[in-house]
């Protein structure tokens, strides 16, 4: 066995917090970390593998507070310094080596825009606030947040947060629970199993609404590092159980495979619900090794290569997802052989950050005696690392390299040998610019102020009322839909909103900012057709349900979409209007196609696949078409993508496509010719003038 991490004042073998080592713990630490690099690394058996990183926060919680409990019935209170400095020295280092190499490699591959993204959430990083910072980026329709390269330290900032907190609180508990004499502990126990029950139900509270809320806010989180704190709390449990030995061996092995099968797609839970169960089972497991240290299930868990990676399984976290993400800009290989490589890369990194920076720091003598020094430097290393180092490092420019040939041998169909063939990236392109501009044209929207759940009239002709509803996508078509109106003097009122598809009760987009806000301007329209009066309903959404990654799409959720969409389309035409549905366009599954003309040397480069036919959803709105009066389609595919399955991303001298699922503002001015005549079409727009 590797020999364990040694006290730097002493010679009583610690683990990573102080407390006595326990090298079955870390074999646990082994088991969460490669779930989370499985499952970010898209295999789809374990597409509950986040669990991970909820056995993290209860082990933590657990370890930390048995720390600190140690403190008080040692030295009869909390050593702060001491206690911050060694949060300091075990987190910082490798943080900032993973922060830093992040910040210069995602530069040099990245776009202008990718780069400032992952700028801003870097900076937060620093400052132990990433995840409320992707709190407020996921409530931005376009935030992006899923392919930001350290979304990972989310989890990091809570548990940060935590140990600034928790002393403070513990003191403070065990100081006020002191006046109830022999009840103290009995206190201190309810009173953190409140906050266990506050917690959760906060987090249950917001799941359906505000689930990023519900993942990533701190608040929501702490029922699980306060959970294994009340374990922590409570060592008579274990010490109680350890007569029933033989069903506790039992239970440990079940324990741990049911952190398997919690991580795996047997249950279809959300996320709030799995941390929850993840929960239950680790405290379970925790009882269960922690009173038969010396059984079966502890000793495969203290097998030396087990214990090993859980040691750097702090490292490999940090590393494993910026290597997902560039890997997957330029590599197309199996979920499950990508999980290997990333293992290995991210492991790889870890062991060489353990051995040449990490350990030397967490075993120096003299940084442990001059602990609150250690505390204040490693705050202003942090600060100055946000507000100078990062600025520098990722100015748009700073580096650049291009890998085309790698991305020309993915779903774009281009040979490598057919290079001179090509076509250059024009010199006229400009990224930023082009995104500056937006999807939508900003002319052709509600006035600002005006209520996101209250239509409005932008246009107002002698001609027939259209009502436009949708998501972004509605949004986005509403430009080349206002010059249509313009040219047949029709009266547009508009009804979009960001991830809001135009189906009552489908709920689309995991970061909608304000689901309940979706639901009720949708009804309050329903409900006020008669009110608004439209001639023609025209309805496009960019997503539906199908497009969740979450849980698989099964066969019941598909038809509950179809009959949603039934019941919705038979509501919009019970007026009397006529109901035109716009397609969902083709979208890129990889990265967008904006930003990989910034960084490529040949369009083709950024082409991408599409589906060669209609999706499901396609298919039903078409059956709809044919069975319901007054409902039409139109399909706008090949005026996207003229060589579909292959979509451009520049067509003659316009840039296609504003991101992986929107046209540029300027490329959609182009299809209001093809929308009026699809409006034609249904007999409600009078035909052209001949």
């Amino acid at each position: 066995m590797s020999p364990a991490p040694q006290d730097p004042s002493g010679s009583a073998p610690l683990d990573d917090t102080g407390d006595t080592y326990r090298p079955h713990l870390d074999g646990l630490r082994f088991v969460a970390v490669y779930l989370v690099v499985a499952f970010h690394s898209g295999v789809r058996l374990l597409d509950g593998g986040f669990i991970g990183v909820d056995v993290f926060f209860v082990l933590s919680g657990y370890l930390v507070t048995n720390v600190l409990l140690r403190d008080l019935a040692g030295h009869g209170g909390i050593r702060f310094g001491r206690f911050y400095a060694r949060r300091v020295r075990r987190l910082l280092p490798a943080a900032f080596l993973a922060l830093v190499g992040t910040a210069v490699v995602y530069t040099a591959l990245a776009s202008a825009t990718e780069t400032e993204r992952a700028a801003s959430a870097i900076r937060a990083c620093f400052l132990y606030w990433a995840n409320w910072h992707f709190i407020s980026e996921a409530a931005d329709y376009f935030g992006d947040v899923d392919r930001n390269p350290v979304l990972h330290f989310w989890s990091l900032a809570v548990e940060e947060q935590f140990y600034v907190l928790w002393p403070l609180l513990l003191a403070g508990l065990v100081a006020v629970a002191a006046r109830f004499g022999r009840r103290r502990d009995l206190v201190l126990r309810l009173v953190v199993l409140a906050g266990i029950v506050a917690s959760a139900a906060l987090a249950l509270h917001l799941r359906h609404d505000q689930p990023n809320r519900a993942y990533f806010g701190t608040d929501t989180r702490a029922y699980q590092l306060l959970a294994g704190a009340l374990l922590a709390l409570t060592p008579g449990l274990v010490r109680r159980v350890t007569r029933f030995s033989r069903w506790l061996e039992v239970g440990a092995w079940v324990g741990v495979l049911g952190l398997v099968v919690l991580a795996s797609r047997l249950f279809a839970l959300d996320p709030v619900e799995r941390g929850i169960a993840v929960t239950v089972v680790t405290l379970a497991v925790l009882v269960g090794l922690e009173a038969r240290r010396g059984g079966p299930l502890n000793r495969v868990l203290s097998l030396t290569p087990l214990v090993y990676l859980g040691q750097i399984s702090y490292g490999t976290y940090l590393w494993h997802w910026p290597v997902v993400v560039i890997a997957e800009r330029f590599v197309s290989l199996r979920p499950g052989f990508l999980a290997l490589v990333v293992a290995a890369v991210a492991s790889g990194l870890a062991a060489l950050s353990a051995a040449l920076v990490e350990m030397p720091i967490r075993r120096s003598a003299v940084l442990d005696r001059v602990r609150w020094p250690v505390v204040a430097s490693g705050l202003s290393i942090s600060v100055v690392a946000a507000l100078v180092l990062v600025p520098v490092v990722m100015r748009p420019g700073f580096a650049r390299v291009v890998n085309d040939t790698a991305r020309l041998r993915g779903t774009a169909g281009v040979s490598p040998g057919l290079l001179d063939a090509l076509t250059p990236v024009p010199q006229w392109f400009d990224q930023k610019k082009v995104h500056d501009e937006a999807y939508y044209h900003r002319s052709v929207a509600c006035p600002t102020g005006t209520p996101t759940n209250v239509p409005c009239t932008v246009r107002r002709g002698k001609g027939p009322h259209v009502l436009l509803l949708g998501d972004s996508n509605g949004i986005m078509i509403a430009g080349p839909l206002g010059r249509a109106a313009e040219k047949a003097d029709l009266t547009l009122t508009l009804g979009v909103q960001n991830g809001c598809p135009w189906q009552l009760g489908v709920d689309a987009m995991v970061v909608i900012k304000d689901r309940a806000g979706c639901r009720a301007s949708k009804a309050r329209i329903y409900a006020d057709l008669k009110a608004i009066d439209p001639d023609i309903v025209v309805v496009m959404n960019a997503f539906t349900l199908q497009d969740l990654g979450d849980v698989p799409y099964s066969d019941a959720q598909r038809r509950k979409e179809f009959e949603l969409t039934t019941a919705s389309a038979r509501a919009l035409t019970a007026t009397g209007a006529s109901l035109m549905i716009i397609e969902p366009l083709p979208r890129s599954s990889g990265a967008d196609p904006l930003s990989c003309l910034a960084t490529a040397t040949y369009v083709e480069a950024c082409r991408f696949r599409a589906l060669p036919g209609p999706s499901p959803i396609e298919v039903h709105e078409r059956a709809l078409a044919r069975e319901l009066p007054r409902v039409s389609t139109l399909d706008l595919d090949r005026d996207a993508c003229p060589l579909l399955p292959v979509c451009d991303p520049i067509i003659g001298h316009q840039v296609v496509w504003w991101d992986a699922a929107h046209l540029t503002r300027r490329y959609a001015a182009t299809l209001d010719d093809e929308l009026l005549a699809g409006m034609r079409r249904t007999g409600v727009v009078p035909p052209a003038p001949r």
